[in-house]
């Protein structure tokens, strides 16, 4: 696929009911071998759902509210 002279446009995404969600990610402090302190993160993604596949292929793994596990 050719992407050349094709433009980003930003979307507004919520929830129907307009409340806080969370995505799946991970998160990782570590030191460089240069010994520089590093933070890392990245979300987690899957195949977008019937509402979100007009937009793109992929979206952001939500986590219920009520299954969160914080570590």
């Amino acid at each position: 696929m050719d992407d050349e002279g094709k433009r980003k446009l930003p979307v507004y995404i919520r929830l129907k009911a307009d409340k806080l969600f969370g995505f799946a990610g991970l998160y990782n402090p570590w030191i460089s071998p240069e010994g520089e302190a590093v933070c890392t993160c990245t979300i987690i993604t899957t195949e977008a759902n019937e509402l979100l596949s007009a937009v793109h292929n992929r979206m952001p793994v939500i986590v219920p509210r009520r299954k969160r596990i914080l570590a």
